[in-house]
Formats: structure tokens, sequence, C-alpha cells
């Protein structure tokens, strides 16, 4: 009962929040730019990244309603311990994963994107 009590007040929070923010419902089509399978790899990389950095910041939050709602039992709390702390890892490897690529395109001064170097662009490099 609690579980659901706390899942429609984090619902209802949510929905509340939506016209305060000044959030149109509008769903654009993420097929819409993608002509090759390297736009589409590119695509689904970035929304799972998207979804990973939400489904951390989620568990961050779930880790504080386990250690607010642990009534001093060691167990939970230590659950709620695990639980931010793999949260916190999880961002750390996305942001992480994220860095790397960057810091070799700036420190090799090349692009590193999937698809963007075409046999020109490569021949131009080279040359």
């Amino acid at each position: 009962m609690k579980n659901l009590i706390f899942i429609i007040s984090l619902l209802t929070i949510f929905l509340i929040a939506l016209p305060v923010l000044g959030q149109d419902l509008v769903f654009k089509n993420p097929f819409k730019e993608i002509t090759t399978i390297t736009s589409l790899i590119e695509a689904i990389i970035k929304f799972l990244k998207s979804l990973a950095i939400m489904v951390s910041a989620i568990l961050i939050v779930y880790a504080g309603y386990l250690y607010m709602t642990s009534a001093g039992n060691q167990q939970k709390i230590e659950t709620a311990q695990k639980t931010l702390i793999w949260a916190l890892v999880g961002i750390g490897v996305i942001l992480i994963a994220s860095a790397i690529t960057k810091v070799i395109e700036n420190v090799l001064e090349v692009d590193l994107t999937i698809g963007s170097n075409t046999i020109s662009e490569v021949n131009k490099v080279d040359k």
C-alpha cells in the first residue's frame, strides 16, 4: 500500500509540474533525420545515454526514500547506501564514457563522431 501511495504521489507531482514548466507535450519523430545506419546507431546511443541518466536520477531519489523510511533498520539503511553508491557510479561511468571521446578528439584533433568522415574528408586530413 505504501508503494502504491508513493507511486501515485510521484506521478501527481510530475503531472502538476508539466504545465508549470511551460512544456508542451510534443513528441518529435526520432527517425526523421536518420538516413544511414551510422546515424541510427548514434541516435540509439544518444537515447540510451539519456535513459541511463534518467534511471540513475530516479535511483538516487529511490535511495533517499529508502533511507528516510528505514526507521533505524540497519538492513534498509545498507540497501539505501548501496543503491545510492551504484547510482552515482552509473552516472560517473556515463559521464566518463562521454568525456573520453571528447578528450581523444581534442588531443588528436580529429572528429570521432560516427559516420561524420567521408572519404574526401579523410583524404584532406592525410594531405
